[in-house]
């Protein structure tokens, strides 16, 4: 990549930075401005692979073209051209053409269901006390569904599928079934807690915020 990219300088401008590129061992994502950019940045990096022996998997790589507005954006890699696609993944969390969090917020929310799911001994023990199952539920479901949060973009939508995670784990943690008619302030007096998830989210956004300022 050092060599790919010496004497290059094409990119977004972030601060006076140029930015092209983000890189976690094998995973790599190319950034560029316009498709002629992003082909010349594609036969750099193909290039210097080839000369110590490193093939780009043309059928793992992708093309995604954010804020399109018709453009021709056909990419081409070794005579093959790519697949241009509307969102794909890049280190556990989805990346859209238009750059919206629903489909990853969604995503995360479901994990963590399936986690409170597979839980379901535990939630089910008389052994254990509820105060305890409380927090073993931050730890271990919390944790999942909002791995990551700090850089989602938040609309009144997503809040509300957040909260409505939140009162799921309530009344799974008291094995109370929707058929029970009971309100989500029954539940939470019934549990002496308030709803918390959505403003943690919401405090580790501005955490985060904070540290990239300071930075």
């Amino acid at each position: 990549m050092r060599e790919a990219l010496e004497g290059y300088n094409k990119g977004f401008q972030i601060q006076g930075r140029v930015i092209n590129n983000l890189r976690y061992a094998d995973a790599v994502v190319l950034i560029a401005t316009s498709p002629e950019d992003l082909q010349e940045l594609i036969n750099r990096v193909r290039a210097s692979s080839e000369k110590v022996g490193l093939l780009i998997n043309t059928d793992k790589t992708k093309v995604m073209a954010c804020g399109n507005s018709g453009m021709n954006t056909k990419i081409s890699l070794s005579g093959e051209v790519l697949e241009e696609v509307e969102s794909f993944v890049y280190l556990g969390s989805i990346f859209t053409c238009d750059g919206n969090c629903t489909q990853d917020i969604r995503k995360r929310l479901a994990m963590g269901r399936s986690t409170m799911q597979s839980l379901s001994s535990v939630w089910k023990s008389k052994y254990i006390s509820t105060t305890t199952k409380i927090r073993l539920r931050k730890a271990l479901v919390w944790s999942v569904a909002i791995y990551e949060s700090e850089g989602r973009t938040l609309h009144s939508k997503e809040e509300k599928y957040i909260e409505a995670f939140e009162m799921r784990c309530y009344r799974r943690l008291l094995r109370i079934p929707w058929t029970q008619h009971k309100t989500n302030e029954w539940i939470l007096c019934k549990l002496k807690v308030d709803r918390e998830l959505l403003d943690r989210v919401k405090s580790l956004k501005l955490t985060f915020y904070g540290h990239t300022t300071r930075k």
